[in-house]
């Protein structure tokens, strides 16, 4: 997770002009990190009860860290400024901190 956020912390400068290529708003580039943030506290919830549950803490924290690396992927390859923040979005729902 450190790894990821560094990348992600050098990449957020970055945000508005790529946002801005996407044809997307400052406004939208806010919303990447509040709906990120948003979905990350609310579903943390229930996947710290899933992997209490189920006993595969492991397993779960390996689908998040590779489903961030999915994530980051496909928001360097989208061609529309909504679907960046479709994607950090969903991406909050499978961090596990």
């Amino acid at each position: 997770m450190f790894l990821a956020n560094v990348a992600f912390g050098m990449a957020f400068p970055y945000l508005s002009v790529y946002m801005h290529l996407l044809g997307g708003t400052m406004v939208m580039v806010g919303l990447l990190s509040v709906a990120f943030n948003l979905t990350s506290t609310v579903f943390q919830y229930p996947f710290g009860w899933l992997s209490d549950s189920t006993g595969n803490r492991k397993g779960l924290i390996a689908l998040g860290l590779f489903s961030t690396g999915v994530f980051y992927t496909a928001m360097a390859l989208v061609s529309t400024h909504l679907a960046l923040p479709a994607f950090r979005t969903a991406q909050g729902r499978w961090i596990r901190r």
